[in-house]
């Protein structure tokens, strides 16, 4: 848990270096700055987003999107293992379309101080990753009854990285069943910090949003 903890706020750390926060704000509206970021970091929209900052274009913006997307794969699901271009860009892709499903609504924004407000934010919680985690306790017995029977053939490494290599195939085809199966849970409030408590602009602290991720993502209940 405390693994998955750090990750997400890496992950988050990344997409608040290259939002908001780093640029000069034409003008501040709480509800519509969040929903601007939401749309930003979750769907790659970055047309609300580009029209509060001046200093990233939209190019710039979906760039950085699109490398964080990559860097949620490579630290949560695949582990830092290392797997060939065409399937880092289909997890890089399938995870892009389960940030753009996620259900939500950005609702009331509350006024905490002159550099700070807390937006609420209903949520409707997604099970993919819960039943992609269910899904993935199967074929992991299966491999290590393989390699037990000898079926991988090689030096230690090499059985390794063969044992990887299926591991990361299959669990892409199981991720994509999880998702096209998912369902969305009762409606949840969580609450996301804005703030500009270093007067660099306003931007949405990193451990807000990582319990926002953590819980429409429902990764406190993987295991």
């Amino acid at each position: 848990m405390r693994k998955q903890k750090r990750i997400m706020i890496c992950f988050c750390l990344l997409l608040g270096m290259s939002l908001v926060g780093c640029g000069v704000l034409k003008g501040f509206d709480a509800e519509a700055y969040t929903e601007a970021v939401l749309k930003q970091r979750l769907s790659g929209d970055t047309k609300a987003i580009a029209r509060l900052t001046e200093e990233m274009s939209e190019e710039e913006l979906t760039a950085q999107y699109e490398k964080e997307v990559q860097t949620f794969v490579a630290g949560y699901i695949t582990k830092d293992v290392s797997m060939g271009e065409e399937l880092t860009e289909k997890y890089t892709a399938l995870c892009s379309e389960i940030f753009k499903s996620l259900k939500y609504e950005t609702a009331k924004a509350e006024k905490k101080d002159k550099n700070t407000y807390d937006v609420n934010v209903d949520i409707y919680p997604t099970d993919i990753f819960v039943t992609f985690s269910e899904k993935l306790k199967h074929p992991a017995d299966e491999m290590i009854q393989k390699a037990e029977n000898g079926e991988y053939k090689g030096t230690e490494e090499e059985i390794k990285t063969q044992m990887q290599s299926e591991f990361l195939e299959y669990s892409y085809t199981l991720l994509e069943e999880s998702f096209e199966g998912a369902q969305n849970g009762k409606k949840e409030t969580v609450v996301l910090t804005i703030s500009n408590k270093e007067k660099k602009g306003f931007a949405v602290e990193e451990e807000s949003f990582s319990n926002f991720l953590t819980a429409i993502l429902r990764l406190d209940e993987v295991k």
